[in-house]
């Protein structure tokens, strides 16, 4: 077989290829075809927890609007959307390799565990701010129990009239 052009091309590629994996670390050996198949249908935690920002980075612009207009309207959809977002991110981006996707969204993956670990930090840390600022509003008030409550209701309420 003659070295043409375009062969030598191909092989010039592949060696780039397999530096940049070796550099970014996901030389790993290529997956078999069913294997590949049940990695993609695989639910993405990272399309869970970033959802809208997954999405655009991976450049699928209806599941993007998908998961912002509907997340809106039906919040649920958010939780259904992840179990096709690994296979539509295949195909909607230009990958080097199968590895360099799989790469990719192992990233996504441990992004996701981080944000949503600092979400339910954030999420508990201000509930307990919450309730210690509404604590000392209820204390200061003189509020001890439902009829105290409603004197303050009638209270407000009259002063609205007012």
């Amino acid at each position: 077989m003659e070295n043409s052009p375009q062969n030598s091309n191909l092989e010039l590629d592949a060696r780039i290829n397999n530096i940049i994996a070796k550099e970014e670390g996901y030389d790993e050996p290529e997956l078999s075809q069913e294997d590949r198949e049940r990695y993609l249908k695989k639910y993405s935690f990272g399309a869970l927890v970033f959802s809208a920002i997954y999405f655009g980075y991976m450049k699928d612009k209806i599941f993007l609007w998908l998961s912002i207009v509907l997340g809106i309207i039906f919040f649920p959809v958010l939780f259904i959307l992840p179990f096709f977002a690994r296979k539509r991110a295949w195909r909607m981006r230009q990958w080097r390799s199968f590895n360099h996707f799989r790469a990719v969204q192992k990233k996504w993956e441990k992004a996701a565990v981080y944000g949503a670990v600092i979400f339910v930090a954030v999420f508990f840390i201000s509930l307990y701010f919450e309730t210690k600022i509404l604590n000392g509003f209820l204390n200061s008030s003189n509020i001890n129990n439902m009829n105290d409550v409603k004197q303050l209701q009638e209270e407000l309420q009259g002063s609205i009239e007012n």
